[in-house]
């Protein structure tokens, strides 16, 4: 996870509270709180379920779409695959994670001609 997600998650957490907006700062802390919990066990493996990678990266999308003030639409679609699928596809821990990151990072830069 990139050290500079964290600082700006708390910063926007922080900026949350200075405006009195609670409960988005308990859900971004529950939600930080979950997807490090889920980090630090996934990556105790060298291999993890599919359904707990897309888990970890649900949560990473969902903390930064508080953080772009809910101005970041994503779907992830798992419609072809069954419930063992999701289970027993095993794969390496958070390698979807920096894709999504690379992905949202120059997703959200404007380019100039």
């Amino acid at each position: 996870m990139n050290p500079h997600f964290i600082n700006n998650l708390l910063g926007n957490i922080n900026n949350e509270i200075n405006l009195g907006r609670f409960s988005n700062v308990e859900s971004n802390l529950k939600q930080f709180g979950s997807l490090v919990n889920l980090i630090l066990n996934a990556t105790k493996n060298n291999l993890i379920s599919l359904e707990q990678e897309i888990e970890m990266t649900t949560l990473y999308l969902e903390l930064q779409k508080s953080r772009f003030l809910n101005n970041l639409n994503y779907s992830i679609n798992t419609s072809k695959l069954s419930n063992d699928d999701l289970e027993f596809i095993l794969i390496p821990p958070m390698i979807l994670q920096p894709i999504v990151e690379y992905s949202i990072r120059n997703g959200s830069q404007t380019s100039e001609n």
